[in-house]
């Protein structure tokens, strides 16, 4: 296959490459070139999406991947340019794009439930963290009705691995490779759900191969693994023994401590993210999603996440923060 990428050169874009690359097919990325620099095995046709998607006019493929569409708009310009010229469209979504306040602690979502809405008022051209998950909706609906059954919607979970740019997951690997007193939230049982971003790249070249079509949630296999597994499991490779202090909800907010932030992959709605935690995956299995041990992901990414230093947290403690919010909780853990 001659393959497209939009983006292309960030976390799971670079992910998808890699495994196009490595089962034969080539691959175009088509990008401002402000995050990466190009690729010498990637040819790269540089552009803005909502500019100068006509620069690709003259070219056929035989599917695009979006990796970075946010707004309706953009996609409503690549779909008009590329429909004649690209057979298949692949869109990456979230899992935010359902209605999360619809279902109850025993819902198990699946492909079909309800996608949230844009609140009335709201852009459809700025993209803001709470229109996030509707304005992809409306991404995904122009998509459908633009390539029909030409269309591949993957809705992806919490994605983790190497080159990850958020440092949610990579934050709790590194901290406990750290040791010594470290602080986490209410249980090792606490319940998280993600996928390695190459095995969602494996899966998109697969079904791609395959013909498949529609909207397809991914993400980890539900009630598989906890936080104190990954904790435990990175531990163990780094070969460090972390006193780890379980703090309850109280304990953290008397800290002044943020959800998400301070305390990433962690929400203090507990019905929130009981759901979020269990989301339906069958579809993707029984089209061959198939999962690399927890083991690997966390070695690889420590092993990243060594050689990068000087990246970005937005997510995550430093030191000192933790350190002030265990003695500010002191009493309540003696």
């Amino acid at each position: 296959m001659n393959v497209l990428i939009i983006g292309g050169g960030v976390f799971l874009g670079r992910a998808v490459t890699d495994a196009l690359l490595s089962t034969g097919h080539s691959v175009t990325h088509f990008n401002r070139g402000k995050s990466t620099a190009p690729r010498s095995d990637v040819e790269t046709v540089a552009g803005d999406r909502l500019e100068h998607l006509d620069r690709l006019q003259r070219r056929r493929f035989d599917a695009v991947v979006d990796t970075c569409a946010y707004v309706p708009r953009a996609v409503e310009i690549s779909t008009q340019t590329l429909l004649a010229s690209v057979e298949r469209y692949v869109l990456i979504s979230t899992l935010s794009v359902y209605d999360y306040d619809v279902a109850t602690p025993e819902t198990r979502i699946d492909e079909t439930w309800h996608r949230v809405g844009l609140p009335a008022g709201a852009s459809r051209d700025v993209m803001a963290a709470e229109t996030y998950g509707a304005l992809k909706a409306l991404c995904e609906d122009v998509v459908l009705q633009s390539y029909g059954e030409r269309a591949l919607v993957l809705r992806c979970g919490l994605l983790v691995g190497p080159y990850d740019p958020t440092n949610r997951f990579t934050y709790w690997l590194t901290r406990a490779a750290r040791g010594g007193r470290m602080l986490a939230p209410v249980s090792p049982d606490s319940p998280m759900q993600f996928i390695d971003v190459r095995d969602v790249a494996r899966f998109t070249v697969r079904v791609l191969e395959n013909h498949f079509e529609g909207a397809v949630n991914l993400t980890g296999i539900p009630a598989s693994v906890t936080l104190g597994d990954v904790i435990n499991t990175a531990s163990t490779i780094a070969g460090s023994h972390p006193d780890v202090h379980w703090l309850d909800t109280d304990a953290i907010e008397r800290a002044g401590l943020q959800e998400w932030s301070d305390l990433p992959l962690w929400v203090r709605d507990a019905r929130f993210s009981r759901i979020f935690h269990n989301v339906r995956i069958d579809r993707a299995l029984g089209a061959g999603l198939e999962f690399r041990p927890l083991d690997e992901t966390v070695r690889d990414t420590l092993a990243w996440a060594a050689c990068t230093l000087d990246r970005p947290t937005p997510h995550g403690m430093t030191l000192e923060r933790e350190a002030e919010a265990l003695a500010s909780v002191e009493g309540v853990q003696q």
